[in-house]
């Protein structure tokens, strides 16, 4: 790919640590944006090009701080590519992979209860679930010390790799095909609660068939079994999340995130700390090519603004 190429509203740019996402320049707003082409599969026809449209369409409807706002999808021959609110820092997923000490309890439950907020939004929005599990893949924790969760995903076609990674934060309910509401996002968000305080993974198996069984059937242990400092307040929260029962979790993202703040959880400045004093080589990577890019739009000439309301066609 050349270092800039232009598409209708934006210029895309270098690759991100993902090959899918790279990152771009909303010309009118002069902002950096995170651009991702979506896969071929979700644009094998006209249907599943409307498809895609109308999620982002939908997508466009959520503005909220703990949600990383999609501004829109650039379609051209055979690919599209959607741009999102670029985000400076981590996923979770990022975090656990990188740092070998669990985050302190309120540092967790701060960035769970950003999380919950941002889904919360997203249902209001909808009206349903969000498209895809929550994940640690999908939580970023910001510089800023605000976490968000993406909420836009191309709908229909799923490669494999996408279903596996999501099994370990399927609800028992999805499994076995019964209603599901928003509780399956506040069962998700509280499996991810519960690896992020307990530094593992909370279901373990080698096979599909096994994971299956586990999330059905397998123990769910308090996280504090794993790692001191957790509280019988913090313990009862995580596990309410992760009843089996959905009529027994919390009715709502929000009411868990309440729960959360209620207990006890860290303020943005304290977490935007713990960020900054973690070893991050993929936020360094980003925020060097991100002020490459400032730099060169910059010397074309290209104003440079902080916020901004979009800028991509609504369609």
């Amino acid at each position: 790919m050349r270092r800039r190429e232009r598409l209708g509203p934006l210029h895309l740019h270098e690759r991100l640590d993902s090959a899918s996402v790279h990152l771009g320049w909303l010309l009118r707003a002069g902002r950096l944006v995170a651009v991702k082409r979506l896969h071929p599969l979700h644009l094998a026809d006209a249907a599943g090009i409307a498809r895609v449209r109308e999620e982002a369409r939908i997508a466009m409807r959520v503005d909220h701080p703990n949600v990383v706002a999609t501004l829109g999808v650039v379609h051209r021959s055979g690919e599209s590519l959607a741009a999102m609110t670029y985000v400076a820092g981590a996923s979770l997923a990022e975090i656990a992979d990188a740092v070998p000490e669990p985050l302190s309890p309120r540092v967790a439950s701060a960035i769970a209860a950003d999380a919950l907020r941002g889904l919360h939004a997203a249902h209001d929005a909808r009206g349903s679930v969000v498209p895809r599990a929550v994940s640690p893949s999908r939580v970023l924790v910001g510089e800023d010390g605000r976490a968000r969760v993406l909420d836009f995903d191309a709908p229909g076609a799923r490669a494999a790799a996408a279903v596996v990674d999501d099994l370990p934060y399927a609800s028992p309910e999805q499994l076995v095909r019964a209603a599901v509401d928003v509780r399956r996002d506040v069962y998700a968000a509280s499996v991810v609660l519960w690896e992020t305080l307990a530094r593992r993974a909370l279901f373990r198996a080698p096979t599909v068939e096994g994971m299956l069984r586990k999330i059905l059937e397998g123990d769910v242990p308090a996280p504090s079994r794993f790692a001191p400092g957790i509280d019988r307040a913090l313990d009862a929260i995580v596990l309410r999340g992760l009843a089996r029962d959905p009529r027994a979790r919390f009715e709502s993202a929000r009411a868990m995130a309440s729960a959360l703040e209620q207990a006890s959880c860290a303020a943005p400045d304290d977490v935007a700390r713990t960020l900054a004093g973690l070893d991050l080589p993929c936020i360094r990577r980003r925020r060097a090519v991100a002020e490459a890019v400032c730099t060169r739009e910059a010397r074309d000439g290209r104003p440079l603004h902080t916020e901004c309301n979009g800028g991509l066609s609504k369609d």
